[in-house]
């Protein structure tokens, strides 16, 4: 599938699910936006899901209108979906395609964690055996 196909199924969406009574709320239950969840009706998740499929597919503000160093801002319309009571609401959206994705490379202290855990476990379970037994000669 190319983009002019996908753009035309994205404008029939856009088209066919209707903005009226499309409602989504973004709350968040803990003191940061790390502890967020989003609550919607369906055609709010709907709506959502159009909107941000439609950003993929703007072009760019002129500069002025992109609130000055921010050349990659989009205009991306969601004042009618997002409700007044959410605990989030956005200033601006941004697209790029030079997003750097951060992985996860395991170290080698990460690899020997394991082996050093298991090696205190057995160093422990033999001081106890050896204390086990000197405890049972001293005895007898």
């Amino acid at each position: 599938m190319n983009l002019n196909e996908i753009q035309q199924i994205v404008d029939e969406l856009d088209r066919g699910i209707l903005k009226e009574n499309a409602r989504v709320s973004l709350q968040k239950y803990g003191g940061d936006l790390d502890e967020a969840f989003i609550v919607a009706n369906e055609r709010g998740y709907l709506r959502l899901g159009v909107e941000f499929l439609k950003a993929g597919f703007t072009p760019y503000l002129h500069p002025e209108r992109a609130m000055g160093k921010r050349p990659h801002a989009i205009n991306v319309d969601l004042d009618y979906l997002i409700t007044d009571d959410s605990d989030v609401h956005f200033d601006y959206f941004e697209r790029t395609e030079d997003l750097k994705i951060e992985t996860y490379q395991e170290s080698w202290a990460d690899k020997g964690i394991p082996f050093a855990v298991l090696g205190v476990i057995f160093l422990v379970l033999g001081l106890a055996f050896v204390g086990l037994v000197f405890v049972i000669r001293t005895m007898f």
